[in-house]
């Protein structure tokens, strides 16, 4: 995502995984800050701009896992009616982009993530997330 809006001409501030391998490879091939951490664990995602010297964000952009919404892998043969997301720990990130979100309030977000989040319990998982977006 970050070498499509750098291709854009955005200007690619930061990276931030949980994986510190993951954060040097994103800052060495797009020339920026990172963090590694664990979005979960901060208490106020506004820190981040203040460790990583940025005065504001316009676009916040991420990809939080995707294996728990997915049809592939272990959910491929499973019939997702009446699966419960908060269930499954991996999921959890998403809402902690919603608080990313809404607590740094860029002007624009993007979120991407796998087409199985939209078909979730006939779409009633995105319907929730998509009022947690428009409620921040």
């Amino acid at each position: 995502m970050s070498l499509g809006f750098e291709s854009a001409k955005f200007f690619v501030a930061a990276g931030i995984d949980h994986e510190p391998m993951a954060v040097a490879t994103h800052g060495y091939n797009f020339l920026s800050k990172g963090i590694a951490c664990d979005i979960r664990e901060l208490e106020d995602p506004r820190e981040m701009l203040t460790r990583l010297g940025l005065p504001r964000v316009d676009v916040i952009i991420g990809g939080p896992p995707c294996q728990g919404f997915s049809i592939f892998g272990k959910r491929r043969f499973v019939n997702t009616r009446g699966y419960t997301p908060d269930n499954d720990s991996r999921n959890k990130l998403v809402y902690s982009f919603v608080e990313m979100v809404r607590r740094i309030n860029p002007r624009w977000f993007v979120m991407e993530n796998v087409p199985g989040l939209a078909n979730l319990d006939d779409g009633l998982f995105l319907k929730t997330l998509l009022k947690e977006f428009r409620d921040s």
